[in-house]
């Protein structure tokens, strides 16, 4: 093509043949774009190569570094703030383990439902996180203020909060469920994640953590342990040896003083 000096612009079209995946997609734009970049003009003009379709190519093209970031952001904040409402590093750790366990099934489930990465999927996922949070976060604050050994302070965090964690998985579900009703992709794609999160979420929050804290929990926050009120066998033993340097028991003593009631009166 000859290059008046009037020519101020020009341009002509181009087709891709049909792409079905992301990569081969953003293949072909970074190519096409490379490919009229290196073509060079009089004057220094540079062509440029634009299609409406390079749009969701762009957006597909950094969506998975933007998810990457923003999970690890997200789940950075969780374990802030963790950190700062239950008062104990290790258990905000466990509780980010969990989250992040959820996530990741949740992410594993995407796959046999066929969805991929997109803008819908990432925003729907860091939403999870929040989501997450709220059914291990209960169950590791009530674990720090109960009192007992492992097994019992456990229990009793299950029977305190275990109901509550669980009744709010449910109204969850009930909140979104009839979004299975519509045909939008958009609302399918929010019914499947929010449901397996629900699902994880519970299972992390209700089976998972109180077994990780019943074998290496943190210590109680209370001063006062139930294992150290409770008395020690040698207790007993120290008992009747008092009894023993004394020589009177408290049964004796209360014979002793009947006499005296009755010389008294």
């Amino acid at each position: 093509m000859a290059w008046s000096s009037g020519q101020i612009a020009s341009r002509f079209d181009s087709y891709f043949i049909k792409l079905a995946h992301t990569r081969d997609k953003i293949k072909a734009m970074d190519s096409t774009r490379g490919a009229a970049t290196s073509i060079e003009f009089p004057g220094g003009q540079r062509a440029v190569a634009y299609s409406f379709v390079f749009l969701p190519w762009t957006t597909n093209k950094v969506i998975d570094e933007e998810l990457r970031r923003n999970l690890l952001l997200a789940l950075a904040a969780v374990f802030i703030v963790a950190v700062f409402i239950i008062a104990d590093l290790l258990s905000a750790l466990y509780v980010l383990f969990c989250v992040s366990f959820t996530i990741l099934d949740t992410i594993f489930v995407m796959y046999y439902w066929d969805l991929t990465i997109n803008t819908v999927t990432t925003i729907i996922l860091i939403l999870s996180v929040g989501l997450a949070v709220d059914y291990s976060a209960h169950v590791a604050h009530e674990f720090m203020v109960a009192q007992g050994n492992r097994a019992e302070r456990v229990a009793y965090s299950l029977t305190q909060i275990g109901v509550a964690v669980f009744n709010g998985g449910f109204s969850t579900f009930l909140a979104f469920v009839f979004l299975s009703l519509g045909d939008s992709y958009v609302f399918t794609v929010f019914f499947k994640v929010f449901l397996a999160v629900v699902i994880f979420g519970l299972f992390h929050g209700l089976v998972f953590l109180p077994v990780l804290l019943s074998l290496i929990g943190p210590p109680s926050h209370s001063a006062t342990d139930i294992s150290k009120v409770e008395p020690e066998s040698g207790d007993s033993s120290n008992t009747e040896k008092k009894v023993a340097e004394n020589g009177t028991t408290a049964a004796e003593e209360e014979v002793e003083m009947e006499p005296l009631k009755e010389q008294t009166v």
